[in-house]
């Protein structure tokens, strides 16, 4: 396919190689709409940069060859066995349903594939990648269900993904549902998504990258891997382990965080992961935490703490790091003023006025650039002359930065907070003097007994 405008609408391919290629030439304001077969390379391809596409109720199967009113008889019932069943081994071995390279805006809705080596593969063209909405997508019967290799800056969502994988092979890299490979630099949040049937020795695999889940339900899952990547799981259901063995491995420098998700048992190995089953997104917070946050993701998670987006002559604004969602300060260009601020405000009562003298305040930034950053807060300390009062503004902490390109953790304790939002108006600010801003991933403040 070449050119802006293609459609394709209620067309059956039987058995094609490769089905529709919107990847080898730039097709803006394409159109696909029911459009069936039983490609055996590659089904649907988009790529190029084209812009505004939409693939739209597409389905692959087997079944649209074999039992084609004119198929040859032998095809079906030929020596050695079924000739669905050697499609269907060859299918699973060598079939990419559907492929997305570098594309933006692209509206994918109601897909399905049955029996493919990979369901759904995100690629990578020149650095780029697809950006836009999936909503829908189903693979079953598949050796990899959904695969991410590449992003688009403008990001990507995906809605009501469904996926079933067949019986373990010899490969203890497939099957599996939903995997980040080792050069994906992106964040991706899949919405209300249902791992089905089957038996993955994988349901989640980052090796780069953050994959997060939120309202999954894990009805029968093989083991969830962060190998070297992130896995964040909120308000997730895990029904049934497959496995007797390790259900969490977390390898090479991975993370696993859990928030709203009972574990009950779960093993892991290789680290421990972050589970914070009291912090409900959207929802008011109980009482008696003894721990706030905010992690900075494309949309704020707020669990008792906010990041103000304006902050005097900058603003912030999300951004990926190395792989992981978090904000940043940026400033207008006309602005020459140095450094920049970001202001934290604190909307949990019990941490209010004073009530959590004594706290730990972390923060998780990417090191990034010279220069130092300063934790201020709205403190107790009569003895600091704050220009809002005594104690305001007074300096928790100083960290230099080194520009080692690598998320750190910054903490500090204080035992005088007040957080009776004196920095103007606001509880805690991160004052970062260096040229450019870097990027800040979350704020945890903890009490301390």
């Amino acid at each position: 396919m070449r050119g802006a405008g293609i459609y394709v609408i209620n067309s059956t391919f039987l058995n094609p190689y490769y089905l529709a290629d919107f990847s080898s030439y730039r097709c803006d304001d394409h159109y696909l709409d029911y459009v069936a077969g039983a490609p055996l390379r590659t089904g649907i391809s988009v790529g190029k940069g084209s812009k505004n596409g939409e693939v739209r109720n597409a389905m692959f199967n087997g079944h649209y060859w074999c039992r084609a009113p004119y198929q040859d008889k032998n095809f079906t019932e030929g020596k050695g066995g079924s000739g669905l069943a050697s499609l269907l081994k060859y299918q699973n071995e060598n079939l990419e349903a559907f492929v997305f390279g570098y594309c933006e805006n692209e509206l994918q809705f109601e897909n399905f594939n049955f029996n493919s080596r990979i369901g759904l593969h995100f690629i990578t063209e020149g650095g780029n990648g697809a950006s836009g909405f999936v909503l829908g997508h189903g693979s079953d019967y598949t050796k990899m269900g959904v695969v991410f290799d590449g992003v688009g800056k403008n990001g990507l969502v995906l809605v009501n993904t469904e996926c079933d994988v067949d019986e373990p092979g010899q490969s203890a890299d497939e099957p599996g549902c939903f995997m980040a490979g080792k050069g994906f630099k992106s964040a991706v949040t899949l919405y209300n998504t249902m791992f089905w049937w089957g038996k993955p020795r994988f349901s989640v695999k980052a090796q780069s990258g953050t994959l997060r889940f939120e309202l999954a339900h894990f009805n029968q899952y093989g083991q969830i891997r962060a190998e070297g990547g992130r896995i964040e799981l909120v308000n997730v259901y895990l029904n049934k382990s497959h496995y007797g063995d390790t259900e969490f491995v977390i390898e090479n420098g991975g993370s696993i965080q859990t928030t709203g998700c009972q574990l009950f048992g779960t093993r892991v190995s290789g680290g421990k992961v972050d589970s914070r089953f009291d912090a409900h997104y959207g929802f008011p917070l109980p009482e008696g935490l003894k721990e706030i946050s905010v992690t900075l993701d494309r949309i704020q998670k707020k669990a008792g703490i906010y990041l103000g987006e304006s902050a005097d002559f900058s603003k912030n604004v999300p951004v990926v790091k190395d792989g992981r969602a978090a904000w940043v300060g940026v400033k207008e260009p006309d602005i020459k003023r140095k450094g920049y601020y970001m202001y934290f405000y604190i909307d949990y009562p019990e941490f209010k006025d004073g009530k959590a003298p004594s706290v730990a305040i972390s923060v998780d930034y990417f090191d990034e650039g010279a220069g130092y950053a300063e934790i201020v807060y709205d403190s107790s300390d009569e003895l600091v002359k704050g220009p809002n009062g005594p104690g305001s503004w007074k300096l928790a902490k100083v960290f230099k930065l080194t520009d080692s390109k690598t998320w750190k953790t910054v903490e500090c304790t204080v035992k005088d907070a007040l957080f009776s939002g004196r920095c103007n108006g606001a509880d805690l600010r991160l004052n970062i003097v260096p040229e450019e801003c870097p990027a800040v991933a979350s704020m945890k403040i903890s009490k301390v007994e």
